[in-house]
């Protein structure tokens, strides 16, 4: 090879580097979730046993922590005592801290497996401890709220024995997300069974959400039947869920793809 024709080589191969690595981030950007798109996450599993097995809704709370990249606290409720009331300092340590409350007129309560053990009103996921309440026949109460410390984008937790104390339709929860300063809230409706008598039986819900919120609000939506005691545990917050790999990886291709552009131009 001559040396005279060094430089055009030069300029070739970069051109070549250029066009793979646009090929290449292209594929990857095609590959993600579009960007400012609400993502939800459940999975249910209907039991008559009072302590079934769980894998689905297991799986639907993998996946959604798997989107946090890491980020994300939990709450297990296994700091707190039989009988304890909100309002309650929840993710205690964690990168964001949490109040938890209700506005029904008795109150949720802190209750333990051993000393409240009915798979109709309620059970808990890890270990002894978790949150319980019933529903009433006004719909604005809420069954539990967090407030955040500051704005997150995702929340996600489990739901034991619903629809177990009341009739078929009764219960029909939906998460609200609020906004900070109030106004223009998210209203989520999950899509749970709602036959009744569904004792022994877990949902998972996790939503990755388009806009920041400072509180998340359980409700039931209808004023039928009152009285469904409902357990919950394992509340995962996380503030801004990790950029993916692919995305990542997409822009430093970018970036170099640029980088070889610009090379070309000045050769």
């Amino acid at each position: 090879m001559r040396s005279g024709n060094l430089p055009a080589l030069l300029a070739h191969l970069r051109i070549v580097v250029r066009t793979s690595a646009l090929a290449l981030a292209a594929l990857l950007v095609a590959g993600a979730a579009p960007a400012g798109a609400m993502s939800t996450f459940f999975a249910q599993n209907i039991e008559p046993d009072p302590t079934p097995a769980y894998a689905s809704p297991a799986a639907a709370e993998a996946a959604f922590i798997g989107m946090l990249g890491g980020a994300s606290d939990t709450e297990d409720f296994e700091g707190f005592m039989d009988g304890d009331h909100g309002p309650l300092n929840l993710f205690q340590g964690g990168a964001v801290t949490g109040v938890l409350s209700d506005s029904v007129d008795d109150g949720g309560t802190v209750r333990m497996a051993v000393l409240d053990d009915a798979g109709n009103r309620g059970f808990p996921i890890s270990t002894d401890h978790f949150w319980k309440n019933e529903t009433t026949s006004d719909m604005t109460n809420e069954l539990f709220r967090v407030t955040f410390s500051e704005e997150v984008l995702s929340f996600g937790f489990y739901a034991t024995a619903w629809s177990t104390q009341s009739t078929v339709g009764a219960t029909a929860l939906v998460l609200e997300l609020i906004p900070d300063g109030g106004g223009g809230s998210t209203f989520i409706s999950i899509d749970h069974n709602q036959a009744g008598d569904l004792e022994g039986s877990i949902f998972y819900f996790g939503v990755i959400a388009d806009a920041p919120f400072i509180a998340a609000a359980l409700r039931n939506s209808t004023e039928i039947n009152p009285g469904d005691r409902i357990g919950f545990d394992d509340f995962t917050v996380a503030i801004v869920p990790e950029p993916s790999t692919g995305l990542l990886l997409s822009a430093g291709l970018l970036g170099l793809a640029a980088i070889g552009r610009r090379r070309v131009r000045l050769a």
